[in-house]
């Protein structure tokens, strides 16, 4: 009967013959030449579209629903903007009466949307808002089910 001491050598051996075969066929000879490709491009170029790595939605900035926007009334000052609308992504340092929200969401099917908002404020107070709410089909897509 082998025991467990003469069956540890066995597996190293194993693992380092595999650990060997694996490292050496990661990259070949192309027909094509002296030029190199890795295992993982002709992988990658032979598998189905289908088959691909996940990905993961990535969605950035400040979300501005329309609901948000009606709460916007001229005369507001700026902490009540702030409340409504949340801390801008973009303040310009040379025009600070001017807030820029922008949205950005790219997601793993490959749609990508850039929403672009901002508010502009006449002595410390709200005078006007622009820009491009987040419509509800989008809310569908960015928030969880």
């Amino acid at each position: 009967m082998i025991s467990l001491m003469n069956k540890i050598p066995f597996c190293r051996s194993i693992c380092l013959i595999l650990a060997f075969i694996i490292n050496t066929s990661c990259t070949f000879l192309r027909d094509t030449g002296s030029e190199r490709a890795s295992f993982w491009d002709v992988f990658m170029k032979s598998t189905p579209e289908w088959l691909t790595p996940y990905q993961a939605d990535i969605v950035q900035g400040n979300y501005i629903s329309e609901s948000m926007i009606l709460r916007l009334k001229k005369g507001q000052t700026k902490k009540e903007v702030l409340t409504i609308l949340g801390t801008p992504l973009v303040v310009d340092p040379f025009n600070p009466d001017r807030w820029d929200y922008v949205f950005d969401i790219k997601k793993n099917s490959g749609v990508k949307e850039n929403r672009i908002f901002f508010v502009e404020f006449v002595n410390e107070e709200l005078s006007r808002w622009e820009g491009d709410p987040v419509e509800n089909s989008l809310e569908m897509m960015i928030l969880p089910k």
